[in-house]
């Protein structure tokens, strides 16, 4: 058993040393005129397009009142929960899931727009 966890991980060593070890890793792309204007135009379409996906996580955090504000309606009775703070949040849920999935929608349409703004065929 020993000798297995020892070929294992030396098999691992090996694989990680070869993968890093790499010649190609190293190489980058050579900074001239060009690849700084394609750099600078295709910016500002990224950060919308990265703004959008990181917007998702967000909208599926707001999915989770849903079932928290269903547990506040039914145990109200009890002190510290209230009726009325069940009801907002279990409305706060259901808006999550619209806007999750308007948020999912969005995204394809984000991608095609940045790409076209970084080729130039739309100006917002």
């Amino acid at each position: 058993m020993y000798f297995r966890k020892k070929r294992i991980f030396v098999l691992f060593l090996l694989l990680f040393l070869g993968v890093f070890s790499s010649k190609d890793i190293g190489a980058s792309i050579p900074v001239t005129p060009e690849t700084v204007l394609a750099i600078s135009k295709a910016a500002p379409a990224t950060v919308n397009l990265v703004k959008d996906v990181v917007a998702l996580p967000l909208r599926v955090g707001k999915i989770f009142r849903l079932p928290l504000g269903l547990v506040e309606t039914v145990l109200a009775p009890l002190p510290g929960l209230t009726f009325a703070n069940g009801i907002t949040n279990t409305g706060n849920g259901i808006a999550g899931i619209f806007e999750f999935v308007g948020a999912v929608l969005k995204l394809p349409v984000s991608a095609v727009g940045s790409t076209l703004q970084t080729v130039g065929l739309y100006k917002p």
